[in-house]
């Protein structure tokens, strides 16, 4: 029932049915947060819907109609994220791996945390940061010794707080490990470098994998791109806060790995 859910959510589908509680507390945690995420999105989309039949005449309604948007992208968080963390946090308790084990659930309730709260159309950059950590030890203990995971934050940013839109950089990296990477048994690595320049902040996302070729990179960037809707995610919600073209850039070639550049505009 939760494989068919998720499937059907990131389809796209937010109507279907939701899941039906069982008798494992645990469980029904998980079931309420994706049943509840559903109907939020759900509600969210209307909402959209209905402003865009009218007529938008003044600059409040005009923010409203981009506010609600972005709410919606900062919500499509894929499903089956959770699911197959659940999973790996199961599995690791069964193997009496507690250290394992308290990480995960840890770093799954940190940004499950910031996924669920849209109030926060913004966050710090120290706060993304976190989050990237938070995944990067999901993924590091799911993944293993086949990939190698290099962060390099080179932190010349003032004491100013630097403002940024939640969970746009662990898309990227989703993208590398279940795209890039999902057939490597050894030798995958995943290089991420964040960088400060005059006018923005640069994430560049670099991996060893399959790469893709120009096609896919076209789909992704006008958005219709329906294997992944990770990346489409990220560009739709840096060009709706930043207001800005080249916000994200792809480079690849198949066999030669795939390079992510993103601009975090100050």
């Amino acid at each position: 029932q939760i494989n068919h859910i998720a499937e059907e959510l990131t389809a796209n589908n937010f109507n279907v049915e939701d899941i039906q509680p069982v008798r494992y507390r645990e469980m029904n945690i998980f079931i309420n947060t994706i049943n509840n995420m559903k109907k939020a999105i759900n509600q969210l989309i209307w909402e959209i819907k209905e402003y865009s039949e009218e007529k938008i005449e003044t600059e409040q309604q005009r923010r409203l109609l981009l506010e609600a948007k972005m709410k919606e992208l900062q919500m499509q968080i894929n499903p089956h994220f959770l699911f197959n963390t659940l999973s790996l946090i199961v599995r690791n308790i069964q193997r009496d791996e507690k250290e394992n084990s308290i990480l995960l659930i840890k770093s799954t309730s940190q940004i499950l945390r910031s996924s669920m709260n849209v109030q926060n159309l913004i966050i710090t950059l120290d706060e993304e940061i976190q989050l990237l950590k938070s995944y990067i030890n999901i993924q590091q203990i799911h993944f293993g010794n086949k990939v190698r995971f290099i962060l390099d934050i080179r932190r010349t940013y003032s004491d100013d707080e630097l403002q940024v839109p939640p969970l746009i950089m662990q898309p990227i990296v989703e993208n590398c490990l279940f795209h890039g990477l999902k057939d490597v048994t050894e030798g995958g690595r995943v290089n991420i470098v964040i960088s400060e320049y005059s006018r923005y902040i640069e994430v560049i996302v670099e991996d060893n994998g399959i790469g893709m070729d120009r096609q896919t990179i076209d789909s992704i960037m006008n958005g219709t791109y329906k294997k992944s809707i990770g990346l489409s995610n990220v560009l739709a919600r840096l060009k709706l806060y930043y207001k800005e073209d080249d916000v994200l850039k792809i480079s690849s070639e198949i066999n030669k790995g795939t390079t992510v550049t993103m601009k975090l505009y100050k």
